[in-house]
């Protein structure tokens, strides 16, 4: 899966031209229990693992598009808080493309 460079920066620009305080924030969520002695288990669903396995994807593309180094740090917050908007904007929520 290849992301169009010029589309990402566009989504990127639309995303923060929002009026969040109106439309609301589509978001990704993901609970981690870090409790000693506790561990997750996540029974196997082969089209969730495939769904999240295309976010993933789709994740590092708009951040190696969006938040390269050296402007942004491997795990710099701001870089992955940026390329999550995009992600969220473009496929979550109300007239999400996928």
């Amino acid at each position: 899966m290849t992301t169009d460079p010029e589309r990402a920066r566009e989504l990127m620009r639309a995303c923060h031209e929002r009026r969040l305080e109106r439309e609301g924030i589509p978001m990704v969520l993901a609970l981690v229990d870090e409790r000693p002695g506790r561990s997750l288990e996540i029974a196997e669903d082969a089209a969730a693992r495939g769904e999240g396995e295309r976010y993933a994807e789709l994740l590092a593309d708009y951040t190696r598009i969006l938040t390269p180094p050296p402007i942004f740090e491997e795990g710099d917050e701001t870089g992955l808080v940026t390329a999550m908007q995009v992600l969220a904007y473009e496929h979550f929520g109300p007239g999400a493309t996928s």
